[in-house]
């Protein structure tokens, strides 16, 4: 029994997935590795017909849309932007590192602070929403800032103050009681990282960078 509950709890975080990225096969792929851990065939049916059913739902009542918009193409210009590419991923590590690194220290220090328990969203609260009204990209999932990156409409200083912004505001979040997890906080602090450090090397070497549009786009995959 208690593995079927299991199961059918999963089914709606498998289809949230599916339906928020209108992508049904990444949606298991997602299941299977991050939520359930391994591949097994006892859970591979559940999965594909939740992720299938939440994405036919969505596009009934939105159309066929993807998350994010008009991605252009970009293309490698040179052998030599390689050792970019690695350094981009070493910024992305540090990146998750630091993010992970504030989230459990904001828990902790919250934890022991002398308040009520239920205080501790209402301070959040209050804090977040300062940061989203100096930041609104920030606030929800962050797909239209993760598009003007991937659009090349955002400036490098900006998306270093939204990687502080945001990763302020989920830790809070967490840290205060919200519901809620790290996986698009995750997709947003890797493309802004990637616009960020994209923006900065093709001003360093600008005959050897593709366009840096395209660093969002990896450091998002990072």
């Amino acid at each position: 029994m208690s593995a079927y509950i299991l199961i059918a709890t999963f089914r709606s975080h498998w289809s949230a997935v599916a339906a928020s990225f209108n992508a049904p096969i990444a949606g298991v792929f997602f299941a299977l590795e991050v939520v359930v851990g391994r591949y097994a065939l006892k859970v591979f049916a559940p999965i594909v017909i939740a992720s299938v059913a939440g994405t036919v739902v969505t596009r009934i009542d939105l159309g066929n849309i993807p998350a994010f918009m008009s991605v252009p193409d970009y293309f490698v210009v040179s052998f030599l932007e390689v050792p970019a590419f690695v350094l981009l991923g070493i910024a992305c590590t540090a990146m998750a590192t630091i993010f992970m690194y504030s989230i459990f220290v904001t828990e902790d220090v919250i934890g022991k602070m002398p308040m009520p328990a239920w205080l501790r969203p209402a301070l959040g609260g209050f804090i977040i929403g300062a940061i989203g009204l100096a930041y609104p990209h920030v606030l929800g999932v962050g797909y239209e800032a993760t598009d003007q990156a991937l659009k090349e409409a955002l400036p490098s200083g900006f998306m270093i103050a939204l990687i502080v912004a945001k990763t302020a505001a989920t830790a809070i979040a967490l840290g205060c009681g919200f519901a809620g997890g790290v996986f698009n906080p995750s997709l947003f602090l890797g493309a802004m990282t990637g616009g960020a450090f994209g923006i900065i090397a093709a001003t360093v070497f600008p005959e050897l960078s593709s366009s840096h549009g395209a660093l969002p786009l990896w450091g998002w995959q990072v």
